[in-house]
């Protein structure tokens, strides 16, 4: 009803955006086959980490798939998905665009490697509560201040030195 109520109320293109673990609602795929017959509603991005979900969205006619989460780029991508809406890309936006080009253009195998290159970088996005690591991340390398506002807080030593070592990981990568 959320969504059908937003649809009504403008023209703009609207994109769904299903992540149980923040909204307590798990945007179902008869729900989004639905919702997809709006004209203004054109995408969904799929985050609930659940398996098979991206393989089901992708059958969908007429919404566009984007993954929810970097991990799941390559798939979402190699299943005829629009790309992801990331977290790591505002880190790596050039490693990220060339995953998605990678597996868009069918070189998959290439795209999962740079995926598994890309991982430390992945599983520390979200070590503690997104925003904090990538606002972390990004400080270090001198791109915006740290500062977190409340009730959010800045990441802790613990794991400001696991996102420090993974972020070796993203040197190699150029």
């Amino acid at each position: 009803k959320h969504y059908e109520r937003v649809a009504e109320s403008t023209d703009l293109p609207i994109i769904l955006y299903n992540v149980p673990s923040r909204t307590g609602v798990d945007l179902d795929p008869e729900s989004v086959r639905r919702l997809a017959e709006r004209e203004n509603i054109v995408a969904i991005k799929e985050a609930s980490g659940k398996a098979g979900r991206l393989e089901e969205l992708a059958k969908i006619e007429g919404i566009g798939l984007y993954a929810g989460n970097d991990k799941e780029a390559v798939l979402a991508t190699s299943l005829g998905g629009l790309g992801v809406i990331s977290v790591v890309s505002n880190l790596a936006p050039r490693a990220m665009l060339r995953l998605t080009s990678l597996a868009s253009n069918g070189r998959l195998e290439e795209a999962e490697e740079l995926a598994e290159r890309l991982t430390p970088i992945f599983n520390v996005a979200f070590i503690e509560t997104n925003p904090a690591p990538i606002k972390y991340a990004l400080a270090r390398l001198g791109l915006c201040r740290e500062d977190m506002r409340l009730p959010m807080w800045p990441v802790s030593e613990a794991s400001a030195r696991i996102i420090d070592e993974a972020m070796a990981s993203l040197e190699e990568l150029g």
